[in-house]
């Protein structure tokens, strides 16, 4: 958790209750809390009033370390959507919004709440990208991708709200890196999610449409001179979209979605169609509630929203001066992090209406505000991709390493010291990558009388011959076949093969070659012959087809050694 937020929780004037007391659990205390802690998250503030803000989170980071993982996930979620308010005043909150987020999305993860991991991932991902920290957005990107990737379809329609969450999250994430036809598809997906008539619906199909329009604007392949050179039936779909949910919220909505919003996203669908005379009508009304006293906009993004779109109107109107004081407005209250696609349409818009006043200089001045502004905005998203990228590769090296040294680590735990075979433990992982009804054929091979080597010639010589055992044995078999040393002077081809004969002639192949292999270069007068007992069956029977081997192999030690028996 993050080390700032702890600090400020333990102050002198807020000791921690402690709800063990005397080896007791005192319940009226951990009830108390609870009541604390819930109580608190109602009352979270909805809008930007610093004192409220700064009450609430002081009093949330008081109780952050006396609550529950769960408890304490959603108190740090409701700080970030606090910080969040608060950035949108231009307060520097964002950086510790998204670390709050990110600390929430790691506690519901542990807790296995994997939608609400998924969302605080998302949301802290765009607040990181704000904070022009790109390589952590993109990380936290995709935690929240993988979280989200998680959920069952049961759980995704169990809890169709927290998939809508989700979707408007990612909406609003591709909107950061203008990636406007993915954030589409993921408002649609949200829209999809909530029925109309939910509280949450105008929220979500708010962006829908807002993004619908940027899209539009994007397809007509000059927004301000609004000649549709793009795709005419995409366009027009997305327009469509956008006139039917401004209908929806004129129409079914109450307070500044039914006064405000609704007739201005039908004046923008006008606008867009060259009706900018019926437009600036619906506008003038819109503008009139805004700053009425049931709606009460007086400043913020969502009256530049609305300043934005009347600049737009005037520019279509031929009426540039006016046009000059709303697009003023707008950009006084838009920030080029938080809002940059409507920021550069406001510069753009600007940039034309100077130009058709008169006013080249302050045209062209524009124009390189917005050139600097979109450089600066590339630089910093390229720079934090290619930290991704080198923090990427710098990771995919230590995970090469790590399975490098895995697989050392297994060949060691799988390999005799003495020879390079395959020990017990490599056999049987080498027949567990076989299917269950696949056969397997062992040989269970023993030199004979192996401990007058090591009596007569000594342990080196001893060491010395079984590994030359070792490699007849491996030039006796294919490539698919594994050899093994069993223990001791006791070796074990695994043969894939349901053929008892295949397995003998191969038993017979190598009793052969020991026999008439020279030893005499180890040791003059060393010579020695081997064993071999076989036997066949299906791979997920590997005890008893090595039982039935082994008896085999003793079998043929009886009737004289220096011979092959089939078990």
């Amino acid at each position: 958790m993050n080390s700032g937020t702890a600090g400020a929780a333990t102050s002198v004037e807020h000791p921690p209750l402690r709800v063990v007391q005397g080896g007791q659990l005192r319940l009226d205390l951990l009830e108390r809390r609870l009541g604390q802690i819930e109580s608190l998250l109602a009352s979270r503030p909805d809008g930007c009033d610093e004192a409220t803000s700064r009450v609430w989170l002081s009093e949330a980071e008081r109780l952050l370390p006396l609550a529950g993982d769960f408890d304490r996930a959603r108190l740090l979620q409701g700080c970030a959507v606090v910080r969040e308010e608060l950035a949108r005043t231009g307060r520097p909150c964002e950086r510790q919004a998204y670390r709050d987020d990110a600390d929430a999305a790691a506690l519901y993860e542990q807790l296995g709440e994997a939608a609400h991991a998924a969302t605080c991932y998302t949301s802290a991902a765009i607040s990181a990208l704000r904070s022009e920290e790109v390589s952590e957005a993109l990380e936290l990107a995709v935690r929240g991708l993988v979280a989200f990737e998680s959920l069952t379809p049961v759980e995704l329609e169990r809890d169709r709200a927290a998939e809508a969450r989700m979707a408007g999250m990612l909406a609003l994430l591709c909107c950061q890196f203008l990636d406007h036809e993915r954030a589409l598809r993921f408002a649609e997906i949200a829209v999809g999610q909530i029925a109309v008539g939910h509280r949450r619906w105008g929220s979500a199909a708010g962006l829908l449409a807002r993004i619908a329009l940027v899209r539009a604007r994007e397809l007509a392949g000059d927004p301000l001179a609004g000649a549709a050179t793009g795709p005419s039936s995409r366009r027009e779909h997305l327009l469509d979209t956008v006139d039917h949910i401004g209908r929806t919220l004129a129409d079914g909505a109450r307070g500044a979605s039914s006064l405000v919003i609704g007739p201005l996203l039908l004046a923008e669908v006008m606008v867009e169609r060259g009706e900018a005379a019926r437009a600036w009508e619906l506008l003038e009304r819109a503008d009139h509630a805004a700053r009425g006293p049931q709606v009460g906009w007086t400043s913020g993004p969502d009256l530049a929203g609305l300043q934005l779109a009347r600049g737009r109107c005037l520019v279509r109107l031929a009426r540039p001066v006016e046009a000059l004081a709303e697009l003023d407005g707008a950009l006084g209250a838009l920030h080029p992090d938080r809002d940059l696609v409507d920021h550069v349409h406001a510069l753009e818009l600007r940039s034309l209406a100077r130009e058709r006043s008169g006013d080249a200089a302050g045209a062209l001045a524009d124009l390189r505000r917005l050139t600097d502004l979109v450089w600066v905005r590339h630089r910093r998203q390229i720079g934090g991709f290619m930290e991704q990228i080198w923090g990427r590769a710098g990771a995919e090296g230590r995970r090469r390493d790590l399975e490098a040294r895995e697989q050392v680590l297994i060949r060691t735990a799988e390999q005799d010291p003495l020879t390079g075979l395959a020990n017990r433990r490599g056999v049987e992982r080498f027949c567990s990558t076989l299917a269950p009804t696949e056969p397997i054929c062992l040989v269970m091979i023993d030199i004979d009388h192996f401990k007058t080597v090591n009596d007569r010639f000594g342990h080196a010589t001893g060491d010395a011959t079984l590994r030359e055992v070792a490699e007849v044995l491996g030039s006796s078999v294919r490539s698919v076949d594994r050899v093994a040393r069993w223990g001791g002077e006791e070796f074990l081809l695994a043969l894939p093969s349901n053929s008892v004969d295949f397995g003998a002639e191969v038993a017979s192949r190598v009793r052969r070659r020991a026999q008439e292999h020279h030893w005499e270069h180890l040791a003059p007068g060393l010579g020695l012959t081997v064993s071999a007992g076989v036997a066949c069956g299906p791979a997920s029977e590997l005890a008893d087809v090595l039982h039935r081997a082994d008896a085999a192999l003793y079998a043929a030690k009886r009737a004289g050694r220096n011979r092959v028996v089939t078990g």
